[in-house]
């Protein structure tokens, strides 16, 4: 970026070699095009800059004065645009991070961590999701970006998702669930067993489990439940005897009932999320995550 007019870098050229052909190869642009930009140049300062005769080019008394201050405007051009850069660098931009207990911003400590070394003009501001089957509908209102499982389903079409990692899909139950003891389950350990699974059509990777229950476990029953988990997807189970297809971060989200983890690699990208139109300030701090990340 430059303040100044880039055509005196033309005209410091022209002036020094005399020609409009020589000031032309030094340039890698055509001789027509050195000579536009000079009477571009003049017309834009009112004067002639150059005497033109079949000896070559001379500099004009006007030319000789903007040939001795031009390295002074250049320089000072320099020097307004680092002051400038500077007091940007120092201005705090914050960015409203949307946060509940089942969709936690401590979930990226790490990535914050990197963001405020590498850019430290970002301050974070924790706003508390007033209703987490509506969270996607406030960004960009009530905050600027949340933290969250991606689900690819039609309700995140268009907005803006960085991963940042994976969470682990896992069993919820009752404490006093006879299960619950386990270290570890299996789809073949809840035969007999009702499975709670969001209803088809809404998550790719809830629907592969689905297809892999249906096809090799017969005897495990599926309950549909609403897609969008909120307190009451797991009041539900915590007030019946069914198993609960959560995620690993939703450990504790319920007194009444634990996290076994499932024994198939099953895995959900989890990430930043931001409205598809981001504000200044939260489009850079988007760049600035691409980049970390």
């Amino acid at each position: 970026m430059t303040v100044y007019n880039k055509l005196l870098d033309t005209f410091l050229v022209v002036a020094k070699s005399g020609s409009f052909t020589k000031a032309s190869e030094h340039l890698y642009i055509t001789h027509t095009a050195v000579k536009k930009q000079i009477d571009s140049l003049e017309s834009q300062l009112g004067v002639k800059l150059f005497s033109r005769s079949n000896q070559g080019l001379a500099l004009t008394n006007a030319g000789l004065c903007l040939q001795s201050r031009a390295p002074e405007i250049i320089k000072l051009s320099t020097k307004i645009i680092q002051d400038i850069q500077k007091v940007q660098d120092t201005e705090v931009k914050t960015i409203r991070v949307g946060t509940s207990s089942l969709y936690p911003s401590t979930a990226s400590m790490e990535l914050w961590d990197r963001i405020s070394d590498h850019y430290p003009g970002f301050e974070l501001s924790i706003v508390p999701i007033a209703n987490d089957k509506e969270r996607l509908d406030l960004l960009g209102k009530d905050y600027d970006i949340l933290i969250g499982p991606y689900n690819a389903s039609a309700d995140m079409n268009g907005l803006n998702f960085i991963p940042v990692g994976e969470y682990r899909f896992c069993f919820s139950m009752k404490r006093k669930h006879l299960l619950s003891g386990r270290k570890i389950l299996s789809f073949k350990d809840l035969s007999d067993e009702t499975l709670m699974i969001m209803k088809k059509g809404n998550s790719a990777i809830n629907d592969r489990i689905r297809a892999e229950i249906e096809k090799n476990y017969a005897d495990i029953t599926i309950q549909d439940i609403e897609p969008h988990y909120d307190y009451e997807t797991f009041n539900q189970c915590a007030k019946s005897e069914s198993i609960l297809l959560s995620l690993e971060c939703w450990e504790g989200v319920h007194p009444s009932l634990i996290n076994v983890p499932m024994l198939e690699d099953h895995r959900l990208p989890f990430g930043i999320v931001a409205a598809d139109n981001p504000s200044g300030n939260v489009s850079l701090f988007i760049k600035a995550i691409r980049e970390v990340t």
